[in-house]
């Protein structure tokens, strides 16, 4: 966590006083009511976030000034805001302990109760390498294209595999590039929805639990009994593909959930926290400066800040 801007109150922590690592989270705490024959009924109270708990060094010349600035804090027992990444936290210093070894030496331990979560529950997620999500069911609809053998289905599936081999990257990507995919998926799909109906028709028309047997054992042709059979073998096909083609527009659909620009409110802090928070990339701070037409990316009091759905790269650098 060394390179990770940590800030409680108006204090900065620098270099070693940085720890490794801050652990969030905490339990739910339930009510269990243990009822007569074994059940039970569980009554959900609420979060219970733990304690946020760190340690760190204090070095150099104002190591003893820094040290003794935080006890204050302690000592003072008023809320905090602290902020590191995209973490937001209220809280108020419930422990505090550092060691004298030297004037310019002091190891430090702190325990922060928390008193709110001023960060939104992040309800969604990009799943694991998102990309070769996308081009893995691509390449595998295109192997169940050639098992269902259809004329019009093969050439829609090659138009949506062109549409998903033209896109570099799908994370932070812009809708008109998600829209490119969008549009060939939904003609897929719709083709796929038509010979589902058409095989499972003619499937149906001849299955029972015995197995394939003709409606009409005299009149029914050997062409037809082919096709019936062929028809069996291709729905596990087309329910597979179906199968595939939903994941692969649920994945695209996520992309479009989280890419959308929104309005937040901030109490302090600053926009390098947010910008992490938002777009994964606290460089990006300017963006959303940009967008609010504001120069100093530390806040104070509370701010309604627009945040702009795929920000440009500006490597942090304000420009007008």
């Amino acid at each position: 966590m060394s390179q990770i801007t940590l800030q409680l109150g108006d204090f900065l922590f620098e270099g070693f006083e940085i720890p490794e690592s801050i652990s969030p989270g905490g339990s739910h705490r339930l009510v269990t009511h243990q009822l007569p024959g074994g059940g039970r009924v569980i009554d959900s109270l609420g979060r219970d976030d733990s304690d946020l708990t760190w340690s760190g060094i204090f070095l150099g010349e104002f190591a003893l000034d820094r040290a003794t600035y935080i006890d204050s804090l302690r000592i003072a027992g008023g809320e905090l805001p602290l902020l590191w990444s995209g973490f937001n936290y209220t809280v108020i210093v419930s422990e505090y302990h550092y060691k004298f070894e030297r004037a310019y030496k002091l190891p430090y331990s702190i325990t922060c109760k928390v008193v709110k979560d001023n960060a939104k529950p992040n309800t969604t997620y990009f799943p694991a390498g998102f990309d070769a999500a996308i081009t893995g069911d691509s390449s595998a609809s295109l192997a169940f294209g050639v098992s269902i053998n259809d004329g019009p289905l093969s050439g829609l599936l090659t138009t949506l595999d062109s549409a998903i081999s033209a896109v570099s990257t799908f994370a932070g990507a812009a809708q008109s590039v998600i829209n490119s995919v969008l549009t060939p998926l939904a003609a897929v799909q719709a083709r796929v929805a038509i010979l589902v109906t058409t095989v499972s028709s003619t499937v149906n028309s001849v299955t029972t639990l015995g197995g394939v047997i003709p409606n009409n054992p005299v009149a029914q042709s050997a062409n037809s009994l082919v096709a019936q059979v062929s028809a069996l073998n291709k729905l596990p096909q087309l329910y597979n593909l179906q199968s595939t083609l939903n994941r692969l527009g649920g994945n695209l659909s996520l992309i479009k959930g989280v890419q959308g620009g929104q309005t937040i409110t901030q109490s302090g802090g600053n926009l390098f926290a947010v910008a992490q928070k938002y777009y994964g990339d606290a460089t990006k701070w300017a963006t959303i400066a940009l967008a609010n037409n504001i120069v100093d990316p530390q806040l104070v009091g509370l701010n309604t800040l627009k945040i702009p759905a795929n920000p440009p790269v500006t490597d942090g650098l304000y420009v007008k």
